[in-house]
């Protein structure tokens, strides 16, 4: 008898900012995760290495795999002791035949629990400032989907005499017939209307009309699913920030270690830029030794390089206060920012954040009267494939060190689904580069050809010159920072 696994029925929300606790947990510790077309695919990354991934998106006009076929699939895995995730975008139950396949996994005697997701049919309209209710003016809502499996169509008359809200999924290719029923059925043809395509997404796109006017705005727009209709007084509202459609109009994808691209994307979305992260690196440790005694100088050339280093601490039960007495170094703020969160404030930042300028003024900091160390040797904790500009300018100078190599960024191969579209691309690292295009060939990325760029100092411009011909799409930041990448971002939209 084989032995039976579990399944998890859970919804992702619109975009990776709605993915509750919950469900991330569930990402995480998946055997296999069978996933729709309207997730957002970057959400794939958390996965564990071992798990596998299983498309089983269908969208209206394409070749896809049946109901039957899914629920049969789930079934097939949980039966062989998988822990299975079925992840949906939105929430599960909403459109989303959640019901469907929680029936036939229970009817085999299958454990199944059920994470709720943020349904689309409400994030969406909030995103770009329609409320679905407002006191005095649209007390209730209704969903309803404008798309069915068996041809039927909702009773047009009902939903024409409804005062409230309309939101209407999966309805953008019959939005004229839907609009003229409406009308037909009293339905003022003055009568707010708004759609939105692709929530969330790059290319994010809302155009505004009445009921008489909508289909005509949404043809002449060339508006493409996953598209969303509302209708109703709520519809005429605009309850975002007015520089904001700017920033979706540009959308950005960060690439690089988890770390970074996370931490990145984040800081350009406070921002009000819709930013995606793309895990091209993936971060291991090494079996690593060291022995801090000997040495007045700790070296960082990277937040990850601080975040082994602190786990090794704490793996070892090491005494922070052992340190005393030694100086650390830092390549940059953001080094020096996750070094402050171990408690540890970084005695040196050089002027230029790159390793050349960090061995440079180093040894010059180490060598002059300035430095009251009485040891002047250097432990360098790094990458295996760290810049020998650092070590370079420690032997011209004659500064003694050790550098230790604590960590490999290794080439993540196909660490989410397709590709998201976007207008900027953002490299942190010259090994990131390499990465990135080395999964070009697997990816739907023509967009790449027109895409403008923005990389973490020289070196980082310098290996992306031996892909993209065209200086003018290349920019490096100012300052090679978090926050000089996101400024370098928003100066592209000036």
């Amino acid at each position: 008898m084989n032995k039976s696994g579990q399944v998890v029925l859970a919804g992702a929300g619109c975009s990776r900012r709605h993915l509750t606790a919950e469900c991330l947990e569930e990402i995480k510790s998946a055997d296999v995760i069978m996933y729709d077309d309207l997730i957002d695919d970057t959400i794939l990354q958390f996965a564990g290495s071992d798990c596998r991934k299983i498309y089983t998106g269908k969208r209206s006009g394409r070749e896809s795999i049946s109901q039957d076929e899914i629920n049969m699939t789930i079934i097939k895995e949980a039966k062989t002791g998988n822990k299975v995730l079925r992840l949906k975008g939105g929430d599960p139950f909403v459109f989303g035949r959640g019901a469907e396949e929680y029936i036939a996994i229970r009817k085999e005697g299958i454990s199944c629990r059920v994470i709720p997701g943020i349904s689309s049919s409400v994030a969406v309209p909030e995103n770009v400032g329609i409320p679905l209710t407002i006191r005095k003016i649209s007390r209730s809502f209704t969903v309803v989907t404008g798309h069915t499996a068996d041809g039927t169509e909702e009773d047009m008359r009902a939903l024409a005499g409804l005062k409230g809200t309309l939101v209407i999924l999966m309805g953008l290719g019959r939005i004229k017939k839907i609009t003229l029923d409406l009308i037909a059925y009293g339905k003022s043809p003055s009568t707010p209307a708004a759609v939105i395509s692709n929530g969330f997404g790059p290319g994010e796109k809302r155009i505004d009309g009445t009921l008489d006017t909508i289909g005509q705005a949404v043809e002449k727009a060339e508006i493409k699913t996953p598209a969303i209709i509302v209708i109703g007084p709520a519809a005429a509202y605009h309850l975002s920030d007015e520089g904001s459609q700017g920033s979706r109009d540009l959308p950005v994808l960060v690439t690089g270690s988890r770390f970074f691209s996370e931490n990145l994307s984040n800081r350009l979305t406070e921002s009000g830029i819709n930013a995606w992260p793309y895990k091209t690196i993936e971060i291991t440790e090494r079996d690593w030794e060291y022995n801090k005694k000997g040495f007045g100088w700790i070296v960082f050339t990277s937040a990850n390089g601080v975040n082994i280093w602190h786990k090794r601490i704490k793996r070892d039960r090491e005494d922070l206060r052992s340190y005393a007495g030694i100086k650390f170094a830092c390549i940059g703020n953001d080094t020096e920012a996750e070094l402050m969160k171990c408690g540890i404030r970084a005695d040196f930042v050089p002027r230029e954040h790159t390793a050349l300028a960090l061995g440079k003024e180093l040894s010059e900091r180490i060598l002059s009267k300035k430095d009251d160390t009485d040891n002047k040797a250097v432990l360098i904790l790094r990458a295996s494939n760290g810049s020998a500009g650092l070590t370079d300018e420690f032997d011209l100078h004659g500064i003694s060190y050790n550098d230790v190599k604590i960590y490999d960024s290794i080439p993540v191969k196909d660490s989410c689904g397709k590709l998201p579209e976007c207008k900027i691309i953002v490299f942190g690292s010259a090994s990131g580069v390499d990465a990135f295009f080395s999964n070009r060939d697997n990816k739907e990325s023509s967009f790449i050809d027109r895409a403008e760029f923005v990389c973490m100092g020289r070196y980082t411009a310098e290996r992306l010159r031996k892909y993209i011909s065209d200086e003018s799409r290349i920019r490096i930041a100012g300052e090679y920072s978090f926050d000089g990448i996101r400024d370098a971002v928003l100066h592209m939209n000036e």
